[in-house]
Parts: structure tokens; sequence; C-alpha cells
């Protein structure tokens, strides 16, 4: 087989020299070649468990229960945020909130003494 000759330039800390490389020609394979086999590969086709079909769909009911879940954190910690800022509850935005988030507030409301109430009872102390 003819090889060919080329030159390349390497590049090292110490600096360039060109370095020879061989290069193969191409060679048109013969009939023999082409029938030559290199290597077997063996496929089998498996249908998947009902336990692993399961764990998928749990992953995924999973998944969206995570994503459900850190909605409504993220509405309490905004709710929260605005209380603790006494923000004004005519804002648009704030509104919304409050709206939004006393369906998840309201099995809790009445736990704790508010202003309100503290003023409320200390006027039946008198």
């Amino acid at each position: 087989m003819p090889f060919g000759k080329r030159t390349e330039t390497v590049e090292e800390e110490r600096g360039r020299h060109p370095t020879a490389v061989r290069e193969r020609e191409y060679v048109e394979p013969t009939h023999d070649a082409r029938n030559e086999v290199d290597a077997e590969e063996q496929v089998t086709t498996t249908t998947p468990s009902a336990w692993s079909v399961a764990r998928g769909w749990i992953g995924v009911l999973a998944a969206w229960i995570a994503i459900a879940l850190a909605v409504v954190e993220v509405v309490l910690g905004f709710r929260l945020g605005f209380l603790l800022a006494s923000a004004n509850p005519n804002n648009g935005f704030v509104d919304f909130i409050h709206d939004i988030s006393d369906p998840l507030t309201d099995p809790f409301q009445g736990y704790s003494q508010t202003e309100a109430s503290m003023a409320a009872s200390s006027s039946l102390r008198r």
C-alpha cells in the first residue's frame, strides 16, 4: 500500500517543531473484504414490567405535587412578607395575593390573638 507524507507543526511549551506523519491512501475494498463480518450484535426487545411503569407514573405524580406545593409556599411567603411589611391592602398585587391565599389561611384564623381581639378583651376586663 502506498503511503503519503504530511508535515504538521506541533506546538509545545518549548516551541514549535515540524513532525512528519504518515497517511494511508484510500484503497478500494475487494469483494472479499466487503462480505467480511467484523463483529456480531444481538438485539433483544423487552417490554417494561408493570412495576417499572408504575414507578414512572409515581415519579410524574410526585413532580406535579412538588410543583403545586412550591407554588403554595411562594404564595404564602408573599402573604407573610406583605403582612410583615404592612403592605397597602388596596394595592392590586397585594390584594391578589391575599385573595388567593385566604382559603389556605382560613382554617387558622382565630388561633392567635390580634390587636383588635386584644383590645376587645381588655375593654371587657374594665
